[in-house]
């Protein structure tokens, strides 16, 4: 059996929490050790579902945009996050 960890996804928000540069390191410290063990596999969450709402703030077609704000998804991204944990679950 292994683990599954989805990484942490693109955020602006106030304050020191959701700096890029320090979800960056932590992404990246999570996958060396991710590597470095094979009970472990990666749900790349960051790369798979890029934090657009800004981009398409003013679009606001329904299927536009996967995310309700800039730290939440919207009912389409949670389904999109859903087939993407399952795909990476039937692979391990």
């Amino acid at each position: 059996k292994k683990i599954g960890y989805i990484n942490i996804p693109e955020m602006e928000f106030d304050g020191s929490l959701f700096e890029n540069k320090k979800r960056l390191n932590v992404n990246e410290q999570v996958k060396n050790y991710i590597d470095e063990n094979d009970r472990l596999f990666l749900v790349d969450f960051s790369s798979k579902i890029p934090n657009t709402w800004k981009n398409s703030y003013f679009l606001r077609a329904p299927n536009d945009c996967l995310w309700s704000d800039n730290i939440h998804l919207n009912p389409n991204g949670y389904n999109k996050l859903g087939e993407i944990v399952y795909e990476e679950l039937i692979k391990h």
